[in-house]
This record gives structure tokens, sequence and C-alpha cells, in this order.
């Protein structure tokens, strides 16, 4: 995932330098015969196939004959030609004039608020889906995608896992959902990446809970506690593995339809927040 986001971005720079991504792109095809051998061709091993065809497609990019005959070789093993017709990887054009802006945008935004009372509503599936589609927009780091989304919807499961997690509780019990969002540590690499999983995790819950918010359904952060017996505990309840990292409750439920109190959560004045340098 991060040589096809390197050989992608490569392509996006103004001036690209002849033949570059010699070390990346031959890495990658080498990994992708190595990963096809163990596991067959799926959706990553097709999005690797729409970033080389784009690589090579570049008057820039090295290739010489090896890549070349690797790739094809790869080409002609695929099981399913019609992947090959599927937008996966690679890159696209776009320009100011393809720029779709939505009027009622900040409308959407300003209506949020923290929602801590719920219709007593089961949450449609279709509902849960369509949101998870809308966060999955989100930026990513390197397009790692090392963010999952965990939903529990069972007054059980969500009152077990709220109980872990040893703090207010009450109000989290009457809710329909709950999400817990994770980011694995596995997808990065050292020290210095160590926040960048929080960081990913925090983009796509906040475009989860606008898109929760859009379907007719409220939604409330509550904090993660992050003591390492009670992180450990509640990933053993919900069945979290291991190597994800907890870093947002998210818990949920229809707006009721009856007027029910909500915090105004009041934002500080745009000149406390921003600062022009010139």
């Amino acid at each position: 995932m991060l040589l096809n986001h390197q050989l992608e971005k490569a392509q996006t720079y103004a001036d690209q330098r002849d033949g570059y991504g010699k070390e990346k792109v031959t890495r990658l095809l080498r990994l992708i015969k190595n990963y096809v051998n163990q596991f067959g061709y799926d959706s990553l091993v097709y999005t690797s196939i729409g970033v080389i065809k784009a690589h090579v497609s570049n008057i820039h990019s090295f290739k010489n004959d090896q890549v070349i005959k690797c790739f094809e070789e790869i080409l002609s093993q695929v099981p399913d030609r019609s992947q090959l017709d599927k937008e996966r990887g690679g890159i696209i054009l776009f320009s100011a004039n393809d720029l779709e802006r939505d009027t009622n945008l900040f409308n959407l935004l300003s209506s949020r608020h923290s929602c801590r009372q719920f219709a007593d509503k089961a949450v449609e599936k279709e509902h849960i889906e369509k949101a998870i589609d809308y966060a999955m927009t989100a930026p990513s780091a390197c397009n790692r995608q090392c963010v999952r989304a965990h939903y529990y919807d069972t007054p059980s499961a969500i009152k077990s896992i709220v109980l872990a997690q040893k703090s207010d509780v009450q109000w989290c019990l009457n809710a329909k959902g709950l999400f817990v969002i994770t980011g694995d540590r596995e997808y990065f690499r050292d020290y210095f990446e160590r926040n960048q999983r929080m960081f990913d995790a925090g983009l796509f819950s906040m475009n989860l809970c606008l898109a929760l918010h859009n379907e007719g359904i409220g939604s409330c952060f509550k904090m993660a506690q992050k003591d390492y017996a009670i992180e450990r505990a509640t990933k053993q309840i919900a069945s979290i593995p291991d190597s994800e990292d907890i870093c947002v409750l998210l818990l949920l439920g229809y707006y009721p339809k009856e007027k029910s109190i909500y915090a105004k959560s009041t934002r500080l004045n745009r000149e406390e927040i921003l600062n022009i340098h010139e």
C-alpha cells in the first residue's frame, strides 16, 4: 500500500525526474508476485496493477524490459479480466472546473451537536454502511488506511464495552449503536510515525460523525481511556485484535422526534483560532 501511494504520488508533481521510481516499481512487482503466490488476486493486487499501469504509461518513469516483462506476466495470470476495467489505483485528472460546491455544507456542519439522548429505535444496517462509505473518503497518511471500524448494536455488547472503559457511562447505555474506531499500529514503520494512526482515526471519525448526522443519526464522541490495562480489557471484550489501538468510541442512535436538550458547545471566535502570517 505504501509503495502504491509513493508511485501514484510521484506522478502528481509538476516537475518529474526522468527515470524516477526504479527501486519502488521493481520492489512492488516482486512483492506482488510473492503476495499472489500466497493469497491470489484480490482488491489490493488489482489496485497495484492500476498503479503500475499508470507508472509504465508515464513518459518520465523508469521501466526496462524486465519491468515490462514482469508486469505482463502478472497481467497474463489475472483470473478475472473484468476486474481490470474497474477504477483502481493510478491517477485521475481534476481541475477547478470539476469542483461542485455544496452551498448547504455549512448548515449541515453547524447543525450537528453531540447527542446523548436517542430515539427508541434500532439503527438500520444500510445507514451504518452508507456512513462508513462516507467516512472512508477521509484523508489517510500515505493512503495507509490503517483505520478499522468495529460496530456493536446489542445492549449487552454496548454495556460491556462501555463498562470496561471505567468512565462516565449512564447516558451511553441508552445508545442504539456503538462504534469503536481503531488504528492498526502495524501499518506504520517507526517511532516517528507513532501518532499517525490517531490522526487518521480522528479524521475518519469526523467524517463518520457528520455522515451519521446527514442520515438523521445523532452521535457523541466518548474519550477512549488510554490506560493500558483498561484498553487491553476493552479489546478483549470487544474482540479487537491486539495490533489495533482504540482511538475513538462513538455512541449513536436516531435523533428523538421530540425536543431534547443538547449542549450548545459554543465555538471560539475565528479571530481566536486563525493566525495569518505575512
